[in-house]
């Protein structure tokens, strides 16, 4: 796949952000997110829907993000660019050699 390998395609500077769980006062968990490693990638919106969640109707955009491999990368990881965030849903290997990752995001507003 070489469209992931032009490097004008990687022309979004995102921050990574990584979550940090703390115990509550109530027995369940808090969870936090504090920046990291900044890095280029290219994001490619994939879908716009409208659904009710919990009575109320909302709005969800998912993008794929494709980004050079990072170790230790998982989908309790978000990204950030500006005042957009974007939940990791999934994560995979572009091409199976460990250079390229594509996660599938959902845009959500903070």
């Amino acid at each position: 796949m070489s469209a992931p390998e032009a490097i004008g395609r990687l022309r979004h500077r995102l921050t990574l952000e990584t979550a940090i769980d703390a115990a509550d006062d109530n027995g369940g968990v808090a969870r936090a997110f504090a920046p990291g490693a900044a890095f280029w990638a290219s994001i490619k919106p994939l879908r716009l829907e409208r659904r009710f969640e919990a009575a109320r109707e909302e709005q969800a955009a998912t993008h794929h993000i494709v980004f050079r491999a990072r170790e230790h990368f998982d989908a309790s990881a978000r990204f950030r660019l500006g005042d957009r965030v974007f939940r990791v849903l999934a994560v995979e290997d572009v091409e199976g050699l460990a250079r390229y990752q594509r996660a599938l995001c959902e845009e959500i507003k903070p």
